[in-house]
């Protein structure tokens, strides 16, 4: 199975995340990386991932290379002036998106499935429709949902088993962004784009929604109810998994 979480940021994903690959690790299930440490070693039946198109390990790995050859063209992730500089040109922020949409189908595609085949269950922090609402943010004047390469990504990508959308208002979102010292936090305005298209996402996707402004642990007991649920009614049930 796969489960995904979706929400502005400081919304409380990680939280809930953390909270249920703890939950698998206590009832026989444990976290997945790749390559284990021996070939002796039990297969996992658990792994997390991280999805948010130009971020994720390929396209990283990528800039970094460019910024090796081309250090005068491609600045660094600190220098936002110059960031901002080099994705005013077309050029550019066309390349840096087809980039980032390829490496999203890798990862929604190819990675998620992959870790499937290997009897995983996939927990992951955001999914292409969260890189959706970040082109949107940060590149108004492209409309890439038209492009050929995004229509296949869309077409191709693994449906998640269970989609959560945790929803919390901008005032909450703002107040725990200056307590957590987020380093390259949104503008207001931004955040506020943000939470519009997650409510139209919302609407047009069949997506679980959390409160986030619940306690912890309220949420993580509707998280596992439906995630047990969902296993129970389907005839996969994770072994030893029970709603509380």
């Amino acid at each position: 199975m796969i489960i995904s979480f979706s929400g502005i940021d400081c919304c409380g994903k990680s939280s809930q995340i953390q909270l249920l690959v703890e939950y698998f690790r206590e009832h026989g299930e444990r976290p997945m990386h790749f390559w284990r440490k021996s070939p002796f070693e039990p297969r996992a039946r658990a792994t997390y991932v991280w999805i948010r198109g130009g971020y994720t390990p390929l396209f990283s790995a990528v800039k970094r290379m460019w910024r090796r050859l081309l250090p005068e063209v491609v600045p660094s992730a600190r220098t936002s002036d110059a960031r901002e500089k080099l994705m005013s040109k077309k050029f550019w922020r066309r390349l840096w998106l087809h980039i980032a949409i390829f490496d999203l189908f890798f990862e929604c595609v190819v990675r998620v499935r992959f870790y499937n085949l290997l009897g995983a269950a996939v927990v992951s922090d955001r999914y292409w429709w969260d890189s959706e609402v970040d082109f949107r943010v940060n590149f108004p004047c492209e409309e890439f949902w038209n492009w050929l390469s995004w229509k296949l990504l869309k077409s191709c990508a693994a449906v998640p088993d269970n989609s959560f959308l945790i929803q919390v208002p901008l005032e909450e979102s703002l107040r725990r962004s200056e307590l957590k010292r987020e380093p390259f936090p949104d503008t207001p305005e931004k955040r506020a784009a943000r939470c519009g298209l997650y409510q139209t996402m919302w609407r047009e996707r069949s997506f679980d929604l959390l409160d986030g402004t619940l306690p912890l642990s309220d949420l993580h007991a509707q998280v596992v109810r439906k995630v047990t649920g969902f296993t129970s009614a389907r005839g996969h049930a994770l072994r030893g998994l029970k709603a509380p």
